[in-house]
């Protein structure tokens, strides 16, 4: 059906957005952690802050970047990592 996107057919990426430097779809490897897609995008920009959204499947889930099991948290394929921007309280970056 046009304009749907089925997975099946498509080659396994995870989306990086938000405070990154570089924006976009990464391609997904098996053992592919948060910080590894995180890393691939270019780290963190100067406004990118600990809290990150993990939206899988539909669901968004809201992680602390600070905690090392996040930062090893394994992906699956399709995976969308949103780097929220540091708030003022937030103080260091993690």
């Amino acid at each position: 059906m046009l304009g749907t996107a089925d997975p099946s057919n498509q080659e396994a990426k995870v989306s990086v957005g938000g405070h990154v430097r570089h924006a976009g779809p990464i391609l997904f490897r098996k053992t592919m952690t948060l910080l590894e897609a995180i890393q691939a995008a270019g780290d963190r920009d100067d406004f990118g802050g600990r809290n990150i959204r993990l939206i899988r499947k539909g669901k968004t889930t809201l992680l602390d970047f600070r905690k090392q099991e996040v930062k090893d948290l394994p992906l699956e394929p399709f995976d969308s990592i949103i780097v929220d921007q540091a708030g003022v309280v937030e103080g260091d970056r993690g």
